[in-house]
């Protein structure tokens, strides 16, 4: 004690032992601090090391000491006290220690175990931080199951709503078409309506008009009529060879007809007045074709505009999907980097907690090295004699 400053030990032993309920005395034969002779410090420590190295009782003591500087509940210089007379208190059998080294002993004991319940309570609290941080890792890997199913989900979803945008695009092509084809025909009945009503209209001027006034030969002079009521003949796509003859008749005059001009006029009637209800024919089933074409029209018309308002409909649940797919990917890439980044928090809190259980085994072993110096007596065990074989049978 005198080497680490006797009125310093004094004061130090006598805080800690009052605060602990024990009473420390004085060091015995207090001296003033001898000037210490220079000697190699190098060669000293290298010989305590040795020597250390050499006694078990001292390596224990040493690591006792050790563990005493590693507590934090007591001031430095107590601790720095305690873990120097370690040696002087501990490395004695039990039954030479002074009483004074005794109440050392209880000091060191209350300063390991000090050591012990705060590393141990360190261990606890990282115990139970791991065991909630596997809890969160489940949730996080819940969530990240969870949303992953949803894209799986969503990804049919738009798969779905992709293929029925194709058959509703392709069902307004269609309908489209269908137009097409009913305008077409009712464009097409249409000029055909008109051109029979034309046709039927000039047909019947003309029989009433000029060919009239031919048959009678009041235009014998005028070559015009003539000329028109051929050029009908040749519109209406009449018969050519009757209207050849009918050119020759129609010029003479009414006196110098004969029988076969009388036959040709004949046929010129007949062929006028059958042309005439045909082209009646013609106009009045025209009309029929004209109505139906105009519903034919109106329904395509409903038709294309009901595919083009599902098409847009279609389009806009494939646009819902997409989007709906694509917020769901980007939850999942947050699940993923969130469960990741957890992953490495865990390392993280496992390697702390091996730390944290290392020192508590250190801590540990301290406690068992104090409990084997404290009860470490001079008396040598005594040694089991060795029982003698029975003798043999038969001897």
């Amino acid at each position: 004690l005198a080497s680490a400053g006797s009125q310093g030990v004094a004061r130090s032993s006598a805080t800690f032992g009052s605060s602990h309920g024990l009473v420390l005395p004085p060091p015995r034969n207090m001296r003033p601090p001898m000037a210490a002779k220079r000697t190699s410090s190098a060669a000293s420590r290298g010989a305590a090391k040795k020597k250390a190295r050499q006694d078990p009782v001292l390596a224990m003591c040493s690591a006792v000491a050790s563990m005493i500087r590693e507590s934090g509940d007591y001031p430095t210089d107590v601790l720095k006290m305690l873990s120097g007379i370690v040696r002087d208190s501990l490395a004695r059998p039990a039954e030479e220690r002074h009483p004074f080294q005794s109440q050392v002993a209880g000091m060191i004991e209350a300063v390991l175990q000090s050591v012990m319940r705060h590393r141990s309570a360190r261990v606890t609290a990282l115990e139970r931080k791991v065991g909630e941080a596997d809890i969160e890792k489940a949730s996080r890997e819940a969530l990240a199951t969870s949303i992953a199913e949803d894209v799986s989900s969503r990804t049919e979803a738009l798969e779905v709503a992709s293929r029925t945008l194709s058959e509703a695009m392709a069902a307004a092509t269609d309908a489209a078409r269908v137009l097409k084809v009913a305008k077409d025909e009712q464009k097409k009945e249409g000029e055909t309506s008109e051109r029979a009503v034309q046709q039927k209209a000039r047909l019947e001027d003309m029989m009433i008009g000029d060919f009239a006034k031919l048959k009678e030969g009041a235009h014998v002079a005028a070559k015009a009529p003539l000329k028109a009521f051929l050029k009908l003949g040749q519109d209406l796509g009449l018969d050519a060879p009757l209207f050849a003859a009918a050119e020759a008749t129609l010029a003479k005059p009414a006196s110098e007809r004969g029988t076969f001009d009388g036959l040709v006029l004949k046929e010129l009637d007949d062929l006028l007045a059958s042309s005439l209800e045909e082209f009646s024919k013609v106009v009045a089933s025209s009309e029929e074709v004209r109505a139906r074409r105009v519903a034919e029209v109106e329904a395509a018309v409903a038709a294309s505009s009901a595919a083009m308002e599902a098409e847009a409909a279609r389009r806009g649940d494939a646009e819902a999907a997409r989007r709906s797919l694509k917020d769901a990917e980007a939850a999942s890439k947050v699940a993923a980097r969130s469960l990741k980044e957890y992953g490495k928090d865990m390392k993280e809190l496992a390697v702390e907690l091996a730390s944290a259980q290392a020192a508590q085994q250190e801590a540990s072993g301290a406690v068992a090295t104090f409990a084997k110096l404290l009860e470490r007596t001079a008396v040598a065990p005594p040694v089991e004699e060795a029982q003698a074989d029975p003798p043999a049978e038969g001897s």
